[in-house]
């Protein structure tokens, strides 16, 4: 609407911009269109020349930077309008989805869009159009105008189509506050408006961010989730705990996780990055939180212990974030993702590009045909992994680490201190611990997941494959990059694997 003459009247041109943009946005899903940065314009979006542009949004707005032709419906729009289109693309850099469902680190959900408000560059009028935007997406996914409209009336719980209204003004604090202090404020103000009146305050103390962002994630189901996080193992625990507290921007911290903790004399919280964000891990917690929760909180978990083995800790890049995409997975229910229905099949994170990766399901038989770089990915959900977790020598991994870290620094204890005097779900050191394990001291046990068993006899084993026609009396040799070890499969007969397939694909999905 606008205002011609002192009266009300219909904006057409803002309404044709708002239908080119409902109409583009998600275009760039469809990975084959997505474009290669080009000599002479990158970096993009943190990716470099000749980076293939995997997140969708940095993808359309490279488009509509440097190719808008190949889009007549923008091309043809009044300068105006798009230059309003181009602004929420690639000026403002700002997904509501990910803060609504708490599902980005602050860094990568905020930074960008705080630069641009506190420049002045943020016109309010192309700041509303946006969020007007993202609620006409959402009905636009719908192909039909009826079932679009639907979709807000029966499709949309109530209380999370309020707090998507009601988080609008989240962004106004970004002038002042920091992104994780409005970020936190945000899963501060969610655990009270949703949860607070049956759970009672919101969690504090180390942790506390990964159980806060998880239930947000989850958008329900949130007392299920919480009793979750006590029956996974312990190794799965500590890595959800400390990756969803990693803010993605230098020098900040959640005063929660640190909440009631005296620190050592003088003693320093380092930043370190990239943080991770695992593009539709709300659709894998919203899929699975009724049924299996601590299943999808362990599928979770492993996802994000691969990715960082992929990109590992390091200060130089605390202000950095990484998305990594499960589309392929996150419409299955848990006891699918753990089965085995073919020979050689399983599924694996490969690393995209500087700035994202990828879950894909590939055959290990038949991996020269699939296309895949195998010193750059990472195999998932592999068995022996839960079962090694189960038993908890990542954890005493971590525990023995712990103590070269207190030996090392001279305090004294391992339990970090808190204001009641009782010592912490984890210690400080074991908190040091999870990060020097990860990308220095065990890069093969923890930094590729143990992705092998050890046998009494010293031979080292791959589960993943076990029965393979192809691997029987053979040594993969081609894959030990990514599994960590050459790996020799049992002989067993076509008949046994026969067997063996059934049996698992019959078996009931572990809870832990």
């Amino acid at each position: 609407l606008k205002y011609v003459n002192g009266s009300l009247t219909h904006d057409i041109d803002r309404t044709l911009a708002m239908l080119v943009l409902t109409a583009i946005h998600d275009i760039m899903k469809i990975s084959a269109l997505c474009p290669v940065v080009a000599e002479g314009r990158g970096p993009w979006c943190g990716y470099h020349v000749g980076d293939k542009v995997g997140d969708h949004d940095a993808a359309l707005g490279y488009i509509l930077e440097y190719e808008p032709e190949v889009l007549p419906s923008f091309a043809m729009l009044p300068r105006s309008q798009r230059r309003s289109v181009k602004f929420t693309q690639c000026k403002m850099d700002y997904n509501m989805g990910w803060l609504v469902q708490a599902e980005a680190p602050p860094g990568a959900l905020f930074s960008k869009f705080r630069k641009v408000v506190q420049s002045g560059e943020a016109n309010p009028a192309d700041v509303s159009f946006y969020f007007v935007h993202w609620l006409t997406d959402l009905a636009g996914a719908e192909p039909y105008p009826q079932e679009g409209c639907e979709k807000f009336v029966l499709m949309f719980p109530q209380k999370v189509l309020a707090s998507f209204a009601s988080s609008f003004s989240i962004v106004q604090k970004l002038s002042t506050n920091t992104e994780t202090e409005v970020f936190e404020d945000y899963l501060q103000w969610r655990w009270k408006t949703t949860e607070g009146r049956l759970l009672g305050p919101a969690p504090a103390g180390p942790g506390s961010i990964a159980r806060m962002r998880i239930c947000v994630m989850a958008q329900g189901n949130t007392q299920q989730i919480l009793n979750a996080f006590r029956t996974i193992p312990k190794e799965d625990l500590l890595v959800l705990e400390e990756e969803l507290a990693i803010t993605g921007c230098t020098g900040q911290f959640y005063n929660r996780e640190h909440s009631g903790e005296l620190p050592d004399e003088g003693e320093e919280e380092e930043s370190v990055g990239p943080a991770l964000l695992v593009y539709y891990g709300p659709a894998l917690m919203q899929k699975s939180a009724k049924t299996d929760p601590a299943g999808a909180l362990c599928i979770l978990a492993d996802v994000y212990r691969q990715a960082r083995s992929l990109f590992p800790f390091s200060p130089a890049k605390s202000g950095e974030s990484i998305i990594v995409r499960i589309d392929a997975i996150k419409d299955l229910e848990i006891k699918t993702i753990r089965a085995t229905d073919t020979p050689g099949e399983v599924w694996v994170l490969e690393k995209v590009s500087a700035k994202d990766a990828q879950v894909r399901r590939v055959n290990l038989v038949q991996h020269q045909k699939d296309g895949l770089n195998w010193s750059s990915s990472r195999v998932l959900f592999a068995e022996t992994r839960m079962v090694n977790a189960r038993r908890g020598k990542y954890w005493s991994m971590v525990r023995s680490a712990a103590k070269q870290v207190t030996a090392t620094s001279g305090s004294q204890g391992s339990a970090t201190r808190t204001k009641s005097g009782s010592p912490s779900p984890r210690s400080r050191e074991e908190r040091h611990a999870y990060r020097r394990c990860i990308s220095e001291k065990f890069p093969e046990q923890v930094g590729g997941g143990r992705r092998h068993t050890t046998h009494a006899d010293g031979c080292k084993t791959m589960p993943t494959i076990v029965g393979s026609p192809a691997s029987k009396n053979s040594t993969i040799d081609s894959i030990s990059p990514m599994v960590g070890v050459a790996t020799s499969a049992p002989d067993e007969s076509a008949a046994a694997h026969e067997r063996y397939v059934t049996r698992r694909a019959s078996e009931p999905a572990p809870t832990s």
